[in-house]
């Protein structure tokens, strides 16, 4: 087979088309099946573009890694929803079904948290209503004592005009 090699400055270099089949097809024994670069920063080195409904890049492995991504500040960007059916692991750390368990948990304790506001509310609202009945019931004994003491002070002076 031979060697295929497009050149232009300002079109396509080279260009596959078929209606049936894979339209470029790289394959290499110990090397990439197919690379592309660029030195442009609002351009990628690779884009897969599909204008129906299925994907625009399908990356697929038989027993290795499906897809590798490494980056200067981030190695991916996702523009919309994700979806992982298998396993997330983050640092070493599999985010998958232990981590939706956590999350439930701290829902739930959210849930009790609230709970428990709702009640801390309902007892601030009985302190408040015990403090002003303590406050009646102060100022009512204040009275009596204030009585008590004027009726003993006419008391005292009423044995004071008696013993002498």
């Amino acid at each position: 087979m031979g060697q295929v090699i497009g050149d232009s400055i300002d079109g396509i270099a080279v260009e596959g088309t078929s209606t049936n089949s894979a339209a470029v097809k790289g394959t290499s024994t110990n090397f990439d099946g197919v690379q592309g670069f660029s030195t442009n920063a609002q351009h990628a080195g690779v884009v897969g573009t599909n204008t129906g409904n299925g994907m625009g890049v399908l990356a697929q492995s038989a027993a290795g890694v499906g897809l590798a991504a490494k980056g200067g500040q981030l190695a991916a960007f996702f523009d919309g929803n994700v979806v992982v059916t298998g396993s997330l692991t983050v640092k070493g750390v599999d985010l998958g079904p232990s981590l939706l368990q956590r999350i439930v948990q701290v829902e739930q304790q959210g849930a009790n948290v609230d709970q428990l506001i709702q009640r801390v509310s309902s007892l601030e609202r009985k302190v408040a209503s015990l403090e002003g009945q303590l406050n009646t019931a102060i100022s009512n004994l204040t009275a009596r004592v204030t009585q008590a003491e004027f009726q003993i002070s006419g008391l005292a002076s009423l044995s004071h005009t008696h013993s002498g």
